[in-house]
């Protein structure tokens, strides 16, 4: 059994090889691709400082924002995907809303806010009309 299994890896050795390179580039790239894993930044969670610090360094994170009054709620997920040239690449969703402003769940916003502005900007998460101006989706309407 051994022997047989010993030929048959002999005469498939290319093949094997192949598979080999195939899995080990796709994992790879999976983990560059999907924000975690080899190239992937820091998950921050709930901590808002946490995200404006990387975003101040403009190095690639994710975060959550909730923000609510008496009569309803949003929570924003941002994501830094890091420097693209001379900007810094943010990007925001509407992961949930309630009361008035539940039709904005699911809206989003990509920016690409300038380096030199990157600094200034105290915290994206509590103050995207800051950032506005570098931004186009469907959520900078609720910006106006």
């Amino acid at each position: 059994c051994l022997d047989a299994l010993i030929e048959m890896l002999k005469k498939n050795w290319i093949l094997i090889i192949a598979i080999v390179i195939v899995a080990t580039g796709g994992l790879l790239g999976f983990g560059f691709f999907s924000g975690g894993g080899i190239g992937g930044g820091k998950e921050c969670g709930a901590e808002v400082d946490c995200l404006a610090d990387a975003f101040r360094a403009c190095s690639r994170a994710t975060g959550i924002y909730t923000t609510s009054s008496r009569e309803s709620s949003l929570t924003f997920a941002g994501a830094l995907s890091g420097k693209s040239g001379e900007f810094c690449s943010f990007s925001v969703k509407v992961e949930g809303a309630t009361g008035t402003l539940r039709p904005y769940k699911g809206r989003s916003m990509s920016c690409l806010v300038p380096l030199d502005f990157v600094g200034i900007v105290v915290n994206p998460l509590r103050d995207l009309s800051s950032i506005k101006p570098y931004c186009s989706g469907t959520l900078t309407t609720l910006l106006d």
